[in-house]
């Protein structure tokens, strides 16, 4: 009779564990980026600011480079009231009007950040809607590669930063909850709904893939925004931050991604 051995299980359950977890915090990447999870602390990701940014910041913090400074900076940012439910909305709410084109997106404010409660709809030479149909930047905006989003916001505005995102998250109620009550009540499949407690908004946009697969993709199941963070020391040459929201509950995450892949746009007040 063999003699049982607990090591030996106990080793095979670890390395079963390990998989399990790596493959849950890859699914907003089906290429061979470096994928990240967006936490609020400076260890889960490689970041290169560790601050959030002001408008007279901003030049700086997509030089590339690199930091080990501490991000105290994330204990101040407070955890803020939802405002919106089924039955009332309460949510602070303005408008901009964009002076190039004369369309107007509604824009709300969340803690100390005023945002785009809408995606980008920007017309411009190299920008794509979904399946190159016009009908879903009707409802979804735009979708642009890294190097024009950086710059395709209106006077006044900018391409958040990853520090800026990681703060509408925190202010949203942090790593686990903030996905749902930022995505919206509408156009998700049933288990992605969210509850847009903030009137945030995040729809299902989908994307456009350069690498690998040269397609359309995740049009109804995921909302890909791009960052103004570039990575540091990555494998697979320069890199940046995108904010991916799927089917996985309130798990906000992200990956590296080449600029020509093109994701939605939300701008940020300078």
């Amino acid at each position: 009779m063999k003699r049982f051995k607990p090591r030996s299980v106990i080793a095979n359950l670890t390395r079963v564990a390990a998989i399990s977890f790596l493959l849950f915090f890859v699914a907003c990447s089906d290429d061979d980026s470096d994928s990240f999870l967006v936490k609020g602390d400076d260890t889960s990701y490689s970041s290169e600011d560790d601050e959030p940014e002001s408008s007279s910041a901003r030049s700086s913090s997509s030089s590339g480079r690199s930091s080990s400074s501490s991000s105290d900076w994330l204990d101040s940012v407070e955890e803020v009231a939802p405002c919106r439910t089924e039955e009332t909305d309460s949510c602070k709410y303005g408008e901009l009007v964009d002076s190039r084109d004369g369309q107007t997106y509604r824009t709300v404010v969340i803690g100390n950040q005023t945002w785009m409660a809408e995606n980008l709809n920007f017309k411009s030479d190299s920008c794509q809607c979904f399946n190159n149909q016009s009908g879903y930047c009707d409802k979804y905006g735009q979708l642009y590669t890294w190097a024009e989003a950086m710059e395709i916001c209106p006077a006044g505005w900018h391409l958040p930063s990853l520090n800026e995102w990681k703060t509408l998250y925190i202010a949203a109620g942090g790593l686990e909850t903030s996905a749902s009550r930022l995505r919206a009540d509408y156009d998700w499949e049933s288990r992605s709904m969210g509850t847009d407690e903030f009137g945030f908004t995040v729809l299902p946009g989908g994307a456009y893939l350069a690498e690998d697969y040269r397609e359309f993709r995740y049009g109804g199941t995921k909302a890909i925004f791009w960052t103004s963070t570039k990575e540091s020391n990555t494998s697979n040459g320069v890199r940046m931050h995108d904010i991916c929201f799927d089917e996985r509950g309130g798990i906000v995450d992200g990956n590296g991604s080449v600029n020509g892949n093109t994701f939605s746009v939300r701008c940020i007040k300078d």
